[in-house]
């Protein structure tokens, strides 16, 4: 149970949060998004709020207000339920995803690897390891902790990469590939006593592959020392559809079928995505 001001709301975060001053008419949206229970309420960010006012012409005074709203119920201690929701167990499992950049027009394809532990869910600082290729320990660690580290394929091992940067504590490393194919890395071959060396990597961040198109986008912004941050969305893919599994997710990557193109001088035409 949570209180605030008088205000208690009732059984665990699961509960519905219909009625929460600042949701008002915009309940059914946030449905439609899938944040159907406080829990999910309670981890819209305010980057979440941002683009979904943009998406849904809410009023900037509306979408201050309910940022607001969500920051206060945080704020509370909320009884969880001891179980891990399910949603997030299954997100986990997920190897494809894209990493999404902050104002970014496009999303770039990754491959988790082996090894290392669950892809964030949170939106980080993205920097460029120094040197590039990691195969020794980065001169420039204290920018790389708490962030999204890049470095480049070859020269090393994947492994040694990954432990060279550790002594930085970043929470994911990202590789950039030679080519746009992807793959699963690994800390290397099983040996002889059956030891999986993925499972025993001693890797504690996320580690994955990062198709090569996403190479000049980062490196052009990075080395002109702009400030660039993005978020790795695990994606769950159904035959022709990919689409992320979190409500707050499903904001950063949304999933588009349709639409309109329009610009000044040009009349509104509607397009259809491809299924190839």
């Amino acid at each position: 149970m949570t209180v605030k001001n008088g205000e208690t709301w009732r059984g665990e975060t699961t509960a519905s949060y219909q009625g929460v001053p600042a949701t008002g008419e915009y309940y059914p949206k946030l449905l439609d998004q899938g944040v159907h229970s406080m829990q999910y309420l309670l981890r819209l960010s305010a980057t979440d709020i941002s683009l979904m006012a943009t998406e849904w012409d809410m009023p900037i005074l509306d979408s201050r207000r309910l940022s607001r709203r969500i920051a206060e119920l945080a704020r509370y201690d909320v009884v969880e339920e001891k179980e891990q929701d399910p949603l997030w167990d299954f997100r986990n499992t997920l190897v494809n995803g894209k990493l999404s950049l902050r104002h970014g027009l496009s999303a770039f394809q990754y491959h988790k690897a082996f090894f290392g532990t669950d892809i964030p869910v949170e939106e980080l600082p993205i920097r460029l390891c120094d040197p590039i290729d990691i195969c020794s320990p980065p001169r420039n660690a204290e920018q790389l902790r708490g962030a999204m580290a890049i470095g480049i394929r070859g020269n090393c091992s994947f492994i040694d990469k990954a432990r060279n940067v550790s002594l930085a504590k970043p929470e994911a490393l990202l590789l950039l590939n030679t080519d746009n194919q992807l793959f699963r890395l690994s800390a290397g071959a099983i040996a002889e006593n059956d030891v999986d060396p993925n499972e025993d990597s001693g890797i504690q961040f996320a580690v994955a592959l990062l198709t090569h198109e996403a190479t000049n986008a980062l490196e052009f912004t990075l080395l002109q020392n702009r400030s660039l941050s993005g978020r790795l969305v695990p994606l769950h893919c159904r035959k022709t559809v990919c689409e992320a599994v979190l409500p707050e997710e499903k904001v950063a990557v949304p999933y588009v079928d349709s639409g309109l193109v329009a610009g000044p001088g040009l009349e509104r035409i509607e397009f259809l995505t491809s299924t190839f």
